[in-house]
């Protein structure tokens, strides 16, 4: 009966190992999945900023071609002149 129960406990201790071990496991890639995430969060952050400066800097160009039209007519005779007969 003592055997039995030592063989039992035995057991009962090596499926607790197996589950511990298993949540270990997942822990880790939950960590990595959370760090994963937190790293595409960051890029997106990232990416957002930066389109947003490309259209503050098309903004500023276009801003900046339509003065020089404005200012120089011949570049706005150019440029009719290079839609009506393409090279």
């Amino acid at each position: 009966m003592h055997s039995t129960a030592e063989r039992r406990l035995q057991e009962e201790r090596a499926t607790l190992t197996r589950f511990d071990n298993e949540l270990k496991e997942l822990e880790r890639v939950i960590k990595n999945k959370k760090q994963a995430a937190a790293n595409a969060e960051l890029e997106i952050t990232k990416l957002q900023h930066d389109m947003q400066a490309l259209a503050k800097e098309s903004t500023t160009i276009k801003n900046f071609i339509s003065n020089l039209e404005r200012q120089y007519e011949w570049i706005s005779e150019e440029m009719e002149s290079a839609i009506l007969s393409p090279a």
